[in-house]
């Protein structure tokens, strides 16, 4: 998932959790509407912003799945950045 991230641009932050913080790439939807445009689709992402960090307005994290499931992910975010 992380190189699939990668390949729709921006910047996958490194963790150890399972969830993956994606820096998307600028020209396309901020934050909020990124994530509103992912919940039209089913895919609930979060806004790091909200959980009292200091994350970049350009960040959303994404709960790692099984490989189905990050694909399908993956999919949803092609179609929704332009």
């Amino acid at each position: 998932m992380r190189g699939q991230l990668g390949e729709l641009g921006g910047q996958v932050l490194p963790g150890v959790a399972n969830f993956l913080l994606w820096e998307h790439p600028e020209g396309g939807p901020g934050t909020r509407e990124l994530v509103t445009r992912c919940r039209r689709h089913g895919l609930f992402v979060r806004d790091p912003g909200n959980m009292g960090t200091a994350a970049d307005h350009r960040m959303i994290r994404l709960a790692v799945k099984d490989a189905e499931t990050n694909a399908r992910m993956v999919e949803i975010l092609r179609t929704v950045i332009p």
